[in-house]
């Protein structure tokens, strides 16, 4: 490798002699070209390429090229050719490591180098091609002397080597491209600085637009949102209305049974009709539960349902001033398909012990609890003091027969027992944590499945209960039918009396 250090156009009269005797008397000279005002006027890479022409023509050359130092996207210095003439104009916009380049190492060296065969000290001169026998590089700086590239010029004929004539002419080249580069830079930062600010505008662009759909996606749930709100509202307002016109309904046909049953004449009959007033006002009270809570799943709590039903059992019970009904029963929320059988078979429970554990006179207690076991199952107790089973028909009565079907609707167990050393029955409902919760779609009358005997009044037991629990009966057939009950009644009571 050889080098020469720039001589900035200072020859000796005698270097100037073998200059003029080096070169053709018809070659061109530097001062035949207007080279300021080719490149200052336009620093482009088209003009980059005449300019590398004139370097040609000048050091009679294979291939000329202008150097200029990059960062790649990874921050690394390198060297790209930003234009090329001659035999190697195909490699122009090749980049390779600033370090590993022979304009690197002229940069290095900070001066005018010249290198002989270059692709056997550099590899990435190696694919070029036709090769390189010699190469003249100039370093180019900036205002503040700052490196920013090179001029190369290179020869690819063995024979052919560059003289002192070459160097000069590529160093005063070097003046004028350092000058037209500095526009070329300032051009090519602008215009990366106007590419980089399109491309924050077309980012900012699609930033709004996609800030736009999300607005325009949130707006559209939240009208959703809304719509299906006040739908709910809607829904949860006549379903409240639902459970009032059904409350009164039932509190209307209770109350209508509780006049018939004042003015018939058959024991059986008003029986029946006070039984059924009782079953229909704890109906009632169900209902009412249901559109005053608050509870979204429309669940009922048992305390309100039991206590409700607590309170209703001592106004009915009130002439059995010494017997006492105490309760015990925790929070617990259930739907109505649970809540209503297990309130019902709870009344049935209670009024069996009134009836007939203190039938005698005598004082007592009942007690009614309900709770939730550690397994989650739920527990109904209802026990008392009086008399106990032994006394008492057990499977006979209706209300018990009421109280196996309930149970059975429920999945429950239902046990009755005496405890040890002491008067009283203790009736347990067991219903198992897999079916406490059951579905309001399949609650049924369990009446339906009954066989109940006929009492051998006027009226048959089956007749006066049937129309008065059977869930398919409308409330205005149920008060036609109470009324020709009632009818038939007082005919076979006239037809009795004695003419």
């Amino acid at each position: 490798m050889n080098t020469q250090k720039p001589t900035h156009g200072r020859f000796s009269k005698r270097q100037h002699i073998v200059l003029r005797s080096m070169r053709s008397p018809l070659a061109p000279t530097l001062e035949s070209y207007d080279l300021e005002d080719l490149l200052v006027a336009d620093a482009s890479q088209p003009a980059f390429r005449r300019f590398l022409d004139i370097a040609l023509r000048l050091c009679n050359a294979g291939s000329a090229g202008l150097s200029v130092l990059r960062q790649n996207a990874a921050g690394q210095a390198i060297i790209r050719w930003e234009a090329v003439s001659g035999a190697l104009s195909s490699y122009e916009g090749t980049e390779s490591p600033r370090d590993s380049s022979p304009c690197g190492k002229c940069l290095d060296a900070a001066t005018t180098t010249v290198l002989s065969d270059p692709q056997r000290a550099f590899p990435c001169l190696a694919a070029t091609s036709p090769t390189m026998s010699q190469d003249l590089i100039v370093p180019l700086y900036d205002e503040l002397e700052n490196p920013v590239g090179t001029l190369w010029i290179a020869h690819h004929d063995p024979a052919l080597r560059f003289g002192a004539a070459e160097v000069r002419i590529a160093e005063q080249l070097a003046v004028v491209l350092s000058r037209a580069l500095r526009v070329f830079e300032n051009d090519w930062s602008h215009r990366q600085a106007v590419v980089a600010l399109e491309a924050h505008e077309v980012e900012s662009q699609a930033a709004d637009q996609r800030l736009l759909v999300e607005r325009a996606g949130r707006e559209r749930a939240e009208v959703a949102e809304r719509s299906i709100r006040k739908a709910l509202e809607f829904k949860e307002a006549e379903i409240r209305d639902a459970h009032h016109r059904v409350r009164n309904s039932l509190q209307i046909a209770a109350n209508y049974l509780q006049m018939q049953a004042r003015t018939t004449i058959s024991p059986q009959a008003r029986a029946a009709l006070l039984e059924g007033h009782s079953r229909l006002h704890l109906l009632a009270d169900v209902h009412e539960l249901l559109y005053k809570g608050s509870d979204a799943a429309r669940r009922i709590c048992m305390h309100d349902l039991l206590a409700t039903v607590a309170a209703t059992l001592r106004k009915s019970f009130a002439h059995l001033s010494g017997v006492v009904l105490r309760t015990a029963i925790e929070p617990i929320l259930l739907e109505a398909g649970t809540a209503i059988p297990l309130a019902s078979l709870a009344n049935e429970a209670a009024t069996n012990a009134y009836k007939h554990a203190f039938a005698d006179g005598r004082k007592g207690e009942i007690s009614l609890t309900l709770h939730l076991t550690a397994e989650a199952a739920l527990v109904l107790q209802v026990s008392d003091n009086g008399t106990g089973l032994k006394s008492q028909p057990v499977r006979s009565t209706l209300g018990l027969k009421l109280m196996s079907a309930f149970a059975e609707q429920l999945g429950g167990t239902l046990v009755f027992a005496e405890p040890a050393g002491a008067s009283g029955t203790t009736l347990t409902l067991t219903i198992p944590a897999a079916a406490v919760h059951t579905p309001l779609s399949t609650l049924h009358s369990p009446l339906s499945t009954l066989h109940l005997p006929e009492s051998p009044g006027g009226v048959t037991r089956k007749q006066a209960i049937a129309f008065l629990l059977h869930h398919r009966v409308t409330l205005a057939g149920a008060l036609l039918e109470t009324s020709a009950i009632q009818h038939r009644d007082r005919a076979a009571h006239v037809a009795d009396q004695p003419h």
